[in-house]
């Protein structure tokens, strides 16, 4: 889950297929990354404390973002442009080509 302004700074932030490659990847690569935290069994009530997750892209690090996951949904909450990077602070980074089961958007078969 995200915010539609943080989908819109995405996409406005980068050229026009870098936004579409990073909004693809924070929704369809993040999850896979994530799937090995997630709960096995949703618990009726949510853990008095979330823990923030932080991450960034392989391809351009030095823009951050944080998520919580609640249940198995994760939901991003800010994201940052940070000017000196420390990848080793980071939970994950996306766009590394080796999140098992990620097709990534630039190289899906166009419908041409």
């Amino acid at each position: 889950m995200m915010h539609s302004t943080l989908v819109d700074e995405l996409d406005e932030g980068f050229s026009p297929m870098d936004g579409l490659v990073a909004i693809d990847q924070m929704f369809s690569e993040l999850p896979l990354l994530h799937a090995g935290l997630a709960p096995k069994r949703i618990r009726k009530r949510t853990a008095r404390k979330l823990r923030v997750y932080r991450g960034c892209f392989d391809w351009y690090n030095s823009l951050d973002f944080s998520y919580v996951q609640i249940g198995t949904t994760l939901h991003v909450l800010e994201l940052w442009y940070d000017k000196n990077p420390n990848l080793s602070q980071a939970d994950v980074v996306l766009g590394t080509g080796q999140t098992e089961g990620y097709e990534p958007f630039d190289n899906q078969p166009s419908d041409s």
